[in-house]
């Protein structure tokens, strides 16, 4: 068999437990998502409703329940 195409992985400690922390259970991106994305959709869909109150009871919005 060709050495040329051989598999070399390479098994080594977390670098958390390295570092004496423990892994985050929700993974590396979890900040992104938790502390950006999703209070940025939180806020623009409660911005939505507010604009949509506003415009509603100034213009007459169709979507005014």
């Amino acid at each position: 068999m060709d050495d040329k195409f051989a598999k070399q992985v390479d098994l080594h400690e977390s670098e958390w437990s390295k570092a004496g922390k423990k892994e985050p259970f929700w993974g590396p991106g979890a900040y992104w998502f938790f502390n950006v994305t999703l209070p940025t959709l939180v806020i623009t869909i409660a911005l939505a409703y507010g604009f949509d109150f506003i415009f509603g009871a100034s213009l007459g919005s169709p979507f005014q329940r």
